[in-house]
């Protein structure tokens, strides 16, 4: 079987704009190992293939989003609750169960306390 892997921004990934930060690079790889992309690669049997398309560069500065909107990209799965806090500034708590699949928009909630913290840059995470 092949891959042809049709992804840009491998090595240089996207520039954010007015205070935005960059995206993510994009990756190509199989068991493991990098492989050069807009090529055709071709596999054995029982090959893992990762595909990771890069992601766009932000738009203005992320501690000056809104929290109840970085809360609802956490709700959509869009941003991780670890994210939200590293990129945003934003504590958002799970209250429901460790391991619960179900997660509904009414289990997450901001911590507002942590918030302002961490947007005051007294326990930002690394």
């Amino acid at each position: 079987w092949s891959v042809s892997a049709m992804i840009d921004r491998t090595r240089f990934p996207a520039q954010g704009f007015a205070g935005g930060q960059p995206g993510a690079p994009g990756a190509f790889r199989a068991d493991g190992e990098p492989k050069a992309p807009k090529t055709v690669v071709y596999f054995k049997p029982g090959s893992r293939v990762e595909l990771s398309p890069p992601g766009g560069g932000g738009y203005g500065d992320p501690l000056e989003r809104q929290p109840e909107r970085v809360l609802h990209d956490v709700v959509e799965g869009f941003v991780s609750i670890e994210a939200a806090a590293r990129e945003y500034g934003v504590a958002v708590r799970f209250l429901g169960e460790p391991g619960q699949l179900v997660r509904m928009p009414k289990h997450y909630e901001i911590d507002w306390d942590a918030t302002n913290r961490l947007r005051s840059g007294s326990t930002r995470p690394e």
